[in-house]
């Protein structure tokens, strides 16, 4: 089947099935673009409802496999094998509502532009693409994300379009986006708001360069986890809500300029660098007590970086298992009670003495 111009209401339904967990193995009904055209542009007011479809445009061109333009576009159950310089979905206005899909777009562009228009995303798996999703809320609309996965190429920056999961643009009025459990991975900048307001809940952001990047706007980030090289949130200007997040990897929790306002409480992290080199207290003599790196909003964990969370993260890339904390010799003998570290932050081990009996000349003895 060609490319579908459609101008009056209608509902496409493939053989009922899709799933999105193994749709390259289960064949669906195909809808299969000419090169260089659309797979289906659908006209101003109209709704179409689309189930149990696959969309093939692998030589698009210039040219995105769905476009509608003021229209109410339905999506459930349904493919995309998009490949070319333009999103597999365009949105311009109207409503874009896709669940249960997924998207395999080799483009530099964003997967998913909506420009316009009201979003609704639900359990949703975008690959390949230099960019995820690019939203423009239009004035007085909440575009809702839940259980949505974007899988970036780790491309970087120095070539070609900025390499951004989750980009939110500004509109003439200030939109509202909501991401709720979901996962964003392999971008230089995991989510950069651009001037609407954000809220980030129960999600991750990992393999990023800076994990949320606020140019301009409001943004709560909470109960999430954040894997970035370098900043965890980096904000130009607006105003950030930090509060019961995990970071892991980063150099700098929060890097905020003079016209930026953050607000930050109960972050943990699991860090290599600087950020998580603990400090000795003396306590007795030469003896020092360890005591972990923190803010007045975050404090360092020193314990094995859970292997569930980064199987969930890093795993799904299928790399290997690697630990983020920061490594102190005889961390395990310590935390049992035996033995102190010097000024310089190495491990004495000593059996005598047991749990704060070490923090003076004698005290109960431990087992020799």
């Amino acid at each position: 089947m060609g490319w579908l111009n459609i101008d009056k209401p209608m509902t496409i339904m493939g053989d009922a099935g899709f799933d999105r967990r193994d749709w390259d193995r289960s064949p669906s009904a195909t809808i299969q673009a000419p090169d260089g055209l659309p797979c289906m542009t659908v006209a101003q007011g109209v709704r179409v409802e689309v189930r149990d479809i696959v969309f093939e445009s692998r030589n698009a061109g210039e040219a995105a496999c769905v476009v509608g333009y003021g229209a109410q576009m339905i999506f459930d159950r349904t493919g995309f094998r998009h490949g070319g310089d333009e999103p597999a979905i365009y949105a311009d206005g109207g409503t874009l509502d896709i669940r249960n899909s997924v998207i395999e777009a080799h483009t530099i562009a964003p997967a998913i532009v909506a420009d316009g228009a009201g979003v609704t995303v639900y359990e949703v798996d975008i690959t390949h693409a230099q960019a995820g999703m690019e939203l423009i809320p239009g004035p007085g609309q909440t575009a809702q994300l839940t259980r949505v996965s974007m899988k970036g190429t780790e491309a970087p920056n120095n070539f070609g379009p900025r390499s951004i999961g989750l980009m939110i643009r500004s509109g003439r009025d200030y939109g509202r986006v909501i991401v709720e459990g979901s996962r964003i991975c392999g971008y230089v900048e995991g989510v950069a708001i651009e001037g609407a307001s954000v809220e980030v809940r129960d999600s991750r952001i990992c393999r990023a360069d800076k994990g949320v990047v606020l140019y301009n706007g409001e943004l709560v980030l909470a109960d999430s986890r954040v894997r970035a090289d370098t900043l965890g949130v980096a904000a130009a200007s607006g105003r950030a809500v930090i509060t019961d997040n995990v970071f892991v990897g980063v150099r700098q929790l929060v890097f905020a300029e003079d016209r930026a306002s953050v607000e930050e409480n109960g972050n943990r992290v699991w860090s290599r660098h600087d950020i998580c080199r603990p400090q000795f207290q003396p306590r007795y003599r030469d003896r020092y007590a360890f005591a972990p790196a923190r803010g007045q909003s975050w404090q360092c964990q020193y314990d094995p970086y859970p292997r569930d969370w980064w199987a969930q993260d890093d795993g799904w890339y299928g790399d290997p298992y690697q630990d983020y904390a920061y490594g102190l010799d005889g961390w395990d003998r310590y935390n049992q009670g035996y033995g102190w570290y010097d000024q310089n932050g190495r491990y004495i081990d000593d059996s005598r003495y047991l749990g704060d009996a070490r923090w003076n000349r004698g005290g109960r003895r431990g087992i020799w």
